[in-house]
This record gives C-alpha cells, sequence and structure tokens, in this order.
C-alpha cells in the first residue's frame, strides 16, 4: 500500500513546510533515509511541541530500551503485522530490523499471521508471548472521542 492510498486520521504536512519545520523533521529522521520524512514525523509537526516531546522518547525506545536491537524488532514488526500497520511494517522491515541483525527470512516471518510457524525459535515464541504481540488484532483502534482530543 502506497502513502498515497493510506488514509490518515492526522493528515502529515506537505511541503512546503513552515518556518523552521523542514530543519526539524530533517533531524528526527533516520539517517538510513534518503527520502521524505517519515509520516509519523510530519503527523508530529501539525504540533511542534508535542514533537519535540516525543522524539527523546522515540529516540530512547529504539536507541537504549532495555530490550536488544533484534528482540525489539521483532516485537514490532509482529505488533504491526498483527495490527495492519502495513507502513509502520514496512518502515521497520526496509531500514531498523535489517540494521538490527534480523535476516530477511525473519523479518517476512513476522507478517505471517497465524500464531504457530516453524521458522520461530523457542526463545522468538517466549518473547512473542511475553510482549503481547499475538494479541493485537487489526480492529484496535482509537476511538473517536479520544482521536477528537488530538484533533
Amino acid at each position: 500500500m502506497s502513502e498515497a492510498e493510506l488514509i490518515a486520521r492526522i493528515q502529515p504536512l506537505s511541503p512546503p513546510y513552515p518556518e523552521g519545520v523542514e530543519e526539524a523533521l530533517n533531524r528526527a529522521s533516520p539517517r538510513w533515509r534518503d527520502s521524505a520524512p517519515l509520516m509519523i514525523f510530519r503527523v508530529w509537526a501539525r504540533h511542534p511541541r508535542l514533537g519535540r516531546a516525543l522524539g527523546p522518547i522515540g529516540a530512547f525506545l529504539l536507541n537504549e530500551g532495555e530490550v536488544g536491537e533484534a528482540d525489539r524488532e521483532l516485537i514490532i514488526l509482529r505488533t504491526c503485522a498483527k495490527a495492519g500497520a502495513e507502513y509502520e511494517w514496512g518502515v521497520h522491515a526496509a531500514g531498523y530490523s535489517p540494521r538490527s541483525g534480523l535476516s530477511p527470512a525473519t523479518i517476512e516471518a513476522t507478517a505471517c499471521l497465524a500464531t504457530e510457524d516453524s521458522s520461530w525459535s523457542d526463545e522468538q515464541r517466549l518473547l512473542r508471548k511475553r510482549s503481547g504481540c499475538d494479541v493485537v488484532s487489526p480492529s484496535a483502534s482509537i476511538g473517536y472521542a479520544s482521536r477528537d482530543l488530538i484533533g
């Protein structure tokens, strides 16, 4: 699914950006990307104070969390697949996950929605169980009343 086909609840900013926003987006974007800033950062740019607050939290979770890189990526990819979050799955599958040491076959296995798959190691199955990523469903979404608060 292309970015243009996605229907966002909060539309991301598009160029031309207000003064200072392009610089902030470039700082926030992963260094391995040469293309447009990720959609999540362009959504945050609609509320600059919120974006400035969330940026360090996201960086902390990606870079300094208690879970190792490969395990973190397995949890993220599996959660995205189960939730039907194709865009986020694709961002991690293309960039973050290969850099964590996950093989292409392991990354692909995260998209298989069957809960039992012989390609998963015992440790990976335990990680999936403890993280709760397999209980996420595509119907998990923020309600309209909650969305109105951030709107």
